[in-house]
């Protein structure tokens, strides 16, 4: 008999049986055998907080509260939304959520979403869809077939999720007909027309990197800056939601 690990590395071996997705490099750890159910009222809550903090990062007077704190122009950062941020909660004995964090650099909703297509769990039915609907809300035109669109990282290929980098590029050029590529930050160039990797102009980065504001990274700073590349997550999201400044 299979265990619950065993059975998701062959899920995932059936249905990317043509890219030849590294599964041995999957920590056993990422994929629980058990399910926890919570009850509704857990997502409610979850559904009104993450309402709340997006009214809050559009109000113009917290902005103007928190721009002394911030190393950005929060007038002028690029508005492209900040993909894929999550809560990092826990449920306190009232089954009331509380907020640790907010992260803008989330990862696992891919590896996530397959686990649970494996194992026939509706919560999370629709999932690609949304992914979809939120890829090109985020991205637009930056996605349009032909482009050049990158997932970046610090040494992306050592990374612990480095196969979830897989699994997206996979997604996102079978989704959209879009060149999706794995890059390393530090490869990528800037120019007057934006970021540029292997001499071809990027329209879109899904960025897994954490320097958050771009602090050390002048190609991405210039790209942020001159809006020509879309970005996301970014520093605006950071900022708004997830700086604990």
């Amino acid at each position: 008999m299979h265990s619950t690990f065993e059975n998701f590395q062959k899920h995932l071996q059936s249905k990317y049986s043509k890219s030849s997705l590294p599964t041995d490099k999957i920590s056993p750890n990422l994929i629980s055998p058990f399910v926890l159910k919570l009850p509704k009222t857990i997502l409610e809550q979850a559904k009104n907080i993450t309402a709340d903090l997006h009214a809050l990062g559009k109000s113009p007077f917290y902005r103007s509260q928190i721009q002394p704190e911030i190393p950005i122009d929060l007038t002028q950062a690029q508005p492209t939304k900040s993909i894929l941020n999550s809560l990092d909660v826990h449920i306190n004995p009232q089954g009331q959520l509380k907020i640790i964090e907010v992260n803008t650099n989330a990862s696992s909703y891919m590896v996530n979403a397959e686990n649970y297509e494996q194992r026939g769990i509706k919560t999370f039915s629709g999932a690609f869809e949304k992914l979809r609907q939120s890829f090109s809300e985020t991205f637009g035109e930056a996605l349009m077939p032909g482009k050049l669109f990158l997932i970046i990282d610090e040494n992306p290929t050592a990374q612990n999720l480095y196969i979830e980098f897989l699994l997206f590029k996979n997604w996102i050029s079978q989704t959209f007909a879009v060149d999706c590529e794995i890059a390393d930050h530090k490869d990528l160039k800037f120019s007057e027309g934006g970021i540029t990797f292997n001499g071809r102009t990027v329209s879109g980065i899904y960025n897994r990197h954490t320097d958050f504001y771009f602090s050390n990274d002048k190609n991405l700073q210039q790209a942020y800056a001159n809006q020509k590349t879309l970005i996301s997550p970014n520093p605006l999201g950071y900022a708004l939601w997830a700086d604990k400044k």
